[in-house]
């Protein structure tokens, strides 16, 4: 997978990946607001070194040093047990140090020497208590043992309330924040994880590189998506697709050429008429037979229907040209009704005789042909010739059913003259640079 299909499916399922992650803002919030409220109470200790009066300037700095040095081991002096089982005992908590070391902390800002002591309960009050209990016994313990002089005397470090702990505030809001802020970010990884599983999962054929550099396969042409895309833009690109079939074919023999698709979900006969409207326009002779005689779709795009065809013909063993139609600066032979032909199958030994003097009249002819996979379609375009154009539609074939079309007809001895591949984007990852340049194209001729 690369960034492109990444991108791809990331814009594809935006709406999912933005709904996953306000449901996660959501349900975090939800989860904060039903958690029992939690208030906080801070006191502030300021500690310094007992100098003398007639301490000289450098043995003041090396007292305030000291401070320094001792404030900073305080902090984890608040929270041991030495300092929060006398406060269990003192407030008569049902508790252990351990657990009370988790709603208390002890906290000092860089070359201060004042301690900030916070505490946490259910209620305000208790906040308040447990935090001036806390001061409290740091100061004993710090003062009365820990830096109590050995030989007995005043310890040489002073501790001083600077503020006293206050009814403490809630923090349900901040919480409420916080919460919603890490569901919603956890909502969003989760959609994005998502999109990176549909994307490894995602075997269809998406831009004009999975064919060239993937499969190997030339690219006749781009032609633009239908969707937000000027219909002269679309018949723009089947000029470009017509000028490439014309420069692998001409000077050389090449027959009738084959149209069909992978698979029956595909719809090669529309895209096989449109192509071949365009060679017709740049001054080719050109004849269409829509041998698909199940579906008809390359008939039904050029309105014929109702026409005799490939059906009748082939019933009759009458020549194909007794039943050619033509549409302004096109032959066509309609698919014709499949109930003509005996259980609707095509009898493939006529057909090359049968399509002879329709190569005689024409600089090409074009046979549409049944899907190459599940069906007749490469055994019609073996009996037409030996070359094939197959069309693929982004985002809808899969690239193991492209590639095992293009195996089938060479194994079939057809050689595959390029992909036309349609329902190509005008912008985006998937997109070219000539679907980019075909909507640019129209876009500034619409606006001019």
């Amino acid at each position: 997978m690369d960034i492109s299909t990444a991108m791809r499916t990331a814009r594809r399922l935006w709406p999912a990946i933005l709904g996953l992650a306000v449901v996660g803002a959501l349900l975090g919030a939800l989860v904060a607001s039903v958690t029992p409220a939690r208030f906080t109470s801070t006191t502030e200790l300021y500690f310094s070194y007992d100098s003398p009066s007639s301490a000289t300037p450098a043995e003041l700095v090396q007292a305030n040093n000291f401070a320094l040095q001792k404030v900073f081991s305080y902090q984890q002096v608040a929270v041991s047990p030495r300092v929060l089982e006398p406060v269990i005992t003192s407030l008569n908590m049902n508790t252990t140090p351990e657990n009370l070391a988790q709603d208390v902390s002890a906290s000092v800002e860089e070359q201060s020497v004042v301690l900030s002591i916070g505490a946490t309960a259910n209620n305000p009050q208790d906040a308040a208590v447990l935090a001036q209990a806390v001061a409290q016994q740091l100061t004993r313990v710090v003062i009365d043992e820990l830096d109590a002089p050995s030989a007995g005397g005043a310890a040489p470090i002073r501790a001083e309330v600077l503020a006293p702990a206050s009814v403490g505030d809630s923090n349900r809001l901040t919480q409420i924040v916080l919460k919603a802020q890490l569901g919603l970010f956890a909502g969003l990884v989760v959609g994005l994880l998502g999109a990176v599983v549909v994307a490894l999962l995602d075997r269809r054929l998406h831009n004009r590189d999975e064919v060239e550099s993937g499969l190997g396969l030339p690219v006749l042409g781009s032609i633009p998506s239908e969707r937000r895309t000027a219909e002269a833009a679309i018949v723009e690109g089947y000029r470009v697709a017509a000028g490439s079939l014309l420069s692998r074919t001409r000077g050389a023999d090449a027959g009738p050429v084959a149209v069909l698709a992978s698979t029956a979900a595909e719809d090669a006969g529309s895209a096989a008429a449109r192509f071949a409207q365009a060679l017709a326009e740049s001054g080719t002779a050109v004849v269409l037979v829509d041998a698909d005689v199940t579906s008809g779709s390359a008939t039904q795009q050029l309105g014929l229907s109702d026409r005799e065809g490939v059906a009748e013909s082939l019933a009759h063993r009458a020549p194909l040209k007794t039943v050619v139609t033509t549409v302004p600066g096109l032959s066509v032979v309609p698919a014709g009704h499949a109930g003509e032909l005996p259980g609707g199958a095509l009898p493939l030994a006529v057909l090359p005789e049968l399509l002879q003097p329709l190569r005689e009249q024409a600089d090409v002819v074009l046979v549409v042909c049944p899907p190459a996979l599940g069906g007749t379609g490469v055994g019609v375009a073996a009996a037409c010739g030996t070359t094939a154009v197959l069309v693929a539609r982004t985002g809808g074939v899969q690239r193991a059913d492209l590639a095992s079309a293009s195996g089938a007809l060479e194994r079939a001895g057809v050689d595959t003259l390029g992909v036309l591949l349609v329902g190509v984007p005008s912008r985006g990852a998937d997109s070219d640079a000539s679907t980019r340049a075909l909507h640019a194209a129209h876009a500034a001729n619409r606006s001019a």
